[in-house]
């Protein structure tokens, strides 16, 4: 109650007369510390910290403290370098960490930070390498997939240009990932850094529509596999670049202009 009320003297006395300041509450065993994270109360974190508060404990959530600097499934949160400094500054945080859905929080900024924040615990040692399954997505798959374009260029800074080729488990590349999502400013961007307008990806008969379940798909293909809408904005954004595009066809063979299966939405 005093940390959500954001009395930091209630806090300093009760941890003057012997409180713990690792004691963690309720259901999902919460530190004081991820609590006042949570809470945005950031001058009581900083006296948590201060006072030897461990940085690195796992809620029964699956998180660590740096987690619940974002807390929501959402773009636009506050932005938290001083948050993140003022966890690191005990010099042995945690930031590989993978939660019970696979995300690290490098996964996590991906989809829902800043540029900044990438870049900053990028600097302290988050590895860009790590895969979420089940599709064996690293970090800059969620910067696609969630449409956050500054977390995409601030990533491709750090990984190397080949990344723009790198395929999941279904064979997709960034770009079928951007197609297939219809962002379209991610799509341009990828396809004027390089990437593959004619790339296949591999058989799959999971997390795809069900119409191209076993197929060789072009992000041309998996673009109309959502909706004609993604489709012509992809083909659109090939003509404007001057690219060729490829031929979709649809499972009776019949060309895309000609005619079109229902859209079954892909959702992880």
């Amino acid at each position: 109650a005093a940390i959500k009320g954001g009395n930091k003297e209630v806090v300093e006395f009760l941890l003057d007369n012997g409180v713990n300041v690792n004691m963690t509450f309720g259901e999902h065993q919460t530190s004081p510390l991820q609590w006042a994270i949570r809470q945005k109360k950031l001058d009581i974190a900083e006296t948590l910290v201060s006072r030897g508060a461990d940085v690195n404990h796992v809620s029964m959530q699956g998180w660590s403290a740096v987690f619940y600097l974002w807390p929501k499934t959402k773009i636009g949160q506050d932005i938290m370098l001083n948050q993140i400094d003022l966890l690191a500054r005990s010099g042995d945080i945690e930031l590989n960490l993978i939660d019970p859905w696979g995300w690290t929080v490098l996964h996590r900024l991906a989809a829902y930070g800043t540029d900044l924040e990438v870049r900053k615990v990028i600097t302290l040692g988050a590895d860009l390498v790590i895969k979420q399954l089940p599709l064996k997505w690293s970090a800059i798959f969620h910067s696609v997939f969630y449409g956050n374009m500054e977390t995409l260029v601030e990533l491709m800074r750090h990984y190397p240009q080949s990344v723009i080729f790198e395929t999941d488990e279904r064979g997709w590349t960034l770009l079928h990932i951007a197609a297939s999502a219809g962002h379209r400013d991610i799509t341009r961007h990828l396809l004027e850094a390089g990437s593959d307008p004619y790339a296949e990806s591999r058989p799959f008969f999971s997390h795809i529509p069900g119409s191209i379940w076993g197929r060789r798909c072009t992000p041309a293909e998996v673009a109309a596999a959502q909706s004609r809408e993604r489709l012509v904005q992809y083909e659109e954004l090939l003509e404007k670049l001057g690219i060729k595009s490829a031929v979709v066809l649809l499972s009776d063979g019949e060309e895309a202009e000609e005619e079109f299966w229902d859209a079954v939405e892909f959702i992880l």
